[in-house]
C-alpha cells in the first residue's frame, strides 16, 4: 500500500481491482499500487493473488471509519509538519550569526510584521516544529513572543522542552512574553455561582455548548487542540524550571 499525502487530503493507491469506497480518503488505481503490494508478496500481474494475500476490502470494512479517519488525518498533518520542519532546518542556517532577533513563536495564521515568525504553518517565516529543539543559535533573540500556543503542547515533555529552548535562544536579559488561557479563573468562576462568566455563552464557543460544564470543557479542550491548561502558579513554576528568573502578570 502506498500513501500519498497533501495538506488537506489523503490519497491512497491500491490495486486496480479495488473499487472506490464510501469513505473520505480518495481511492485511485494504478500500476504503482500493484507494484507496492507485490513487494509485500505476490505477483503484480495477478490481482487475484494479491487479493488473497491482502484482502483490503474486507479489512477496511471491519475498521471503525471515524476513528481510522481521525488517525489518518493526524498522520497526514504530522507528515506535512515533518516536511516543513526539514526544510525550515535548512532555512534556519541564515540566522547562524543573527543577534537581537524578535521571534514570534506559534504565530499560526497571524504573523507579525518585522518579526521572525516561527510555526509549523504556511504563514510562518520559519516553519519549524516547536515540539523539537529550536534550530537557532544560543542568545540570538532579544525577545520571544508567544500567545495562545503553549497550551497546544503536551505537558510536561513538549512544553518544558520548548520553554528550555526559548531560554537558550534568548540573549541574557532578554524577554519571553507568553499568554495562555487562565484555567484558574475559569474554575473559580464555575465554582462561585452565580458568577459563572466562563460558563456563559461566548461568541467563539460552538452552538452545542449550552450547559455550564459544556462551556468549561470547550474552554479547556477546544476540540482536541488544547493539551494542557495553566494557572499562574503552574506557569510560573514551569518558567522558573526553564531558567527564567522573573515573572509577572
Amino acid at each position: 500500500m502506498a500513501l500519498y499525502f497533501r495538506h488537506d487530503r489523503i490519497y491512497r493507491k491500491f490495486m486496480s481491482s479495488l473499487p472506490s469506497l464510501n469513505y473520505r480518503p480518495v481511492v485511485k488505481a494504478g500500476a504503482n499500487a500493484a507494484a507496492a503490494l507485490a513487494r509485500l508478496g505476490g505477483n503484480s500481474d495477478d490481482p487475484e493473488t494479491l487479493n488473497q494475500k491482502i484482502n483490503l476490502r474486507s479489512r477496511i470494512k471491519k475498521l471503525p471509519h471515524q476513528g481510522i479517519w481521525r488517525a489518518l488525518n493526524d498522520l497526514s498533518r504530522e507528515l506535512v509538519c515533518l516536511a516543513r520542519h526539514v526544510r525550515a532546518c535548512r532555512d534556519a542556517r541564515k540566522y547562524a550569526d543573527a543577534k537581537a532577533l524578535k521571534l514570534h513563536v506559534g504565530c499560526g495564521s497571524n504573523p507579525k510584521t518585522g518579526w521572525v515568525n516561527v510555526d509549523c504553518s504556511a504563514h510562518a517565516d520559519l516553519q519549524l516544529d516547536l515540539r523539537e529543539p529550536i534550530r537557532l543559535p544560543d542568545g540570538c533573540a532579544q525577545v520571544i513572543y508567544s500567545e495562545h500556543f503553549l497550551e497546544h503542547l503536551n505537558y510536561p515533555e513538549d512544553a518544558k522542552r520548548f520553554l528550555s529552548e526559548s531560554f537558550r535562544v534568548l540573549e541574557p536579559g532578554g524577554t519571553f512574553s507568553v499568554g495562555v488561557p487562565d484555567a484558574g479563573i475559569a474554575l473559580l468562576s464555575y465554582a462561585s455561582a452565580p458568577d459563572r462568566r466562563h460558563a456563559e455563552p461566548d461568541p467563539w464557543h460552538p452552538e452545542w455548548c449550552k450547559t455550564y460544564m459544556e462551556h468549561i470543557n470547550f474552554f479547556f479542550r477546544q476540540g482536541f487542540d488544547h493539551r494542557f491548561v495553566y494557572d499562574f502558579e503552574t506557569m510560573e513554576q514551569a518558567l522558573k524550571e526553564a531558567g527564567f528568573a522573573t515573572t509577572w502578570l
